[in-house]
């Protein structure tokens, strides 16, 4: 049984944990990640859905109309890895691309969610906060970057914090998770963010396969998990619009599943490609009615 299937027989998740359920039956995801071999997290409280999609629920909440701008803070040693440029070229392969035009499904009579996203800019901290990060420190290393003006603030925005292989997070990265999604403010901007750990530290768990199209297993796996938590935050930036009954959110749904692959030059596995480069990137729900009626997972 290759590595790939075995992650994905597993049900492992990238992020959105099941929240708590109330009387009348409906988990609220709270960004973390779970399933086997992570264990369940603790359990928050939701509504009932105020729309019904397809297989998935919409809950009132706020959705990011767009457009999208994608930064990234390196957090820890980088020196001579490609991942960057590697990171920078998915941000603006994204754009309009099939891929990414699956949030527009998740529109809301409020909000037209936009197909359009950009690579807005990176940062590095070489490890102001220590090699073993808290949630806090997570956020308070993005919170510096942006206050030192290193990063704007842009309420579009939606930034990802990725470390380094030395780096490791308390709360459970490689334990209970690979990456999550949050949301905090700076003032009065809703901050979106994302923790996206390195897959080097746990390849078994989090890296679908140790060859990678562009010859960078970690930047590729980090890219998988970037898509994931892009999609979601987008989608349900603060855990109060489109999942499901489960609490599964619009990636959850479709978290380890790669659809149809084909093999690039180097044996790896790729399924999306995006400007000049290949990625393997999961699929997602799409909010429109299949064969039995539901929505399905899929590239576009």
């Amino acid at each position: 049984m290759t590595k790939l299937k075995l992650l994905f027989l597993l049900g492992l998740f990238s992020c959105s944990a099941i929240g708590g359920v109330t009387k009348e039956g409906y988990f609220r995801p709270n960004g973390r990640g779970y399933g086997e071999p992570f264990p369940s997290v603790s359990r928050g409280l939701t509504a009932a859905p105020t729309a019904t999609g397809y297989g998935i629920q919409y809950h009132g909440g706020r959705v990011m109309p767009g457009p999208h701008k994608i930064y990234y803070l390196y957090y820890g040693n980088w020196a001579g890895n490609a991942a960057p440029v590697i990171l920078s070229d998915l941000a603006n392969g994204l754009n309009q691309s099939p891929y990414f035009s699956i949030v527009s499904g998740y529109s809301t009579s409020a909000s037209i969610i936009s197909n359009v996203v950009g690579y807005g800019g990176s940062v590095y901290d070489p490890g102001s906060k220590g090699t073993v990060l808290s949630d806090a420190a997570i956020l308070q290393s993005l919170q510096n970057a942006i206050n030192g003006g290193k990063l704007p603030l842009d309420e579009n925005g939606i930034y990802f914090v990725i470390t380094s292989k030395e780096i490791s997070a308390s709360s459970g990265f490689c334990s209970s998770y690979c990456a999550f999604h949050a949301a905090s403010n700076i003032g009065l901007t809703r901050l979106r963010y994302a923790f996206i750990g390195n897959p080097d530290r746990c390849p078994n768990l989090c890296s679908p396969q140790a060859i990678s199209p562009n010859n960078n297993s970690a930047a590729d796996s980090i890219a998988n998990n970037v898509a994931h938590e892009l999609i979601e935050t987008i989608t349900d930036p603060d855990f109060t619009a489109w999942y499901d009954s489960k609490g599964l959110e619009v990636s959850d749904k479709c978290s380890w599943n790669f659809g149809l692959t084909q093999l690039a030059p180097n044996g790896s596995k790729w399924n999306a490609k995006l400007g000049s480069r290949l990625f393997l990137l999961q699929t997602n729900w799409i909010n429109i009615p299949g064969p039995n009626k539901t929505g399905h997972c899929g590239l576009n």
